[in-house]
């Protein structure tokens, strides 16, 4: 499912590794935004990425806390 909702928008994503913050940067993808993603986690927001594909993820920013 794709559309043009969102296109030329920009999303900042918190919590985009899993969970409501994926689904919500894959939905905003999935609608023409370009997605910033931030999350702690880096191998769950490397896999959002991916799953986006790298076509609409402007920054992929991860702070990992201990």
């Amino acid at each position: 499912m794709s559309s043009t909702l969102l296109l030329g928008k920009l999303a900042f994503v918190t919590g985009a590794g899993s969970g409501i913050g994926r689904a919500t940067a894959i939905r905003f993808a999935q609608e023409g935004a370009t997605v910033i993603a931030a999350d702690r986690n880096f191998k769950q927001a490397e896999e959002t990425a991916k799953k986006l594909g790298g076509k609409k993820i402007k920054f992929l920013i991860i702070i990992e806390c201990e």
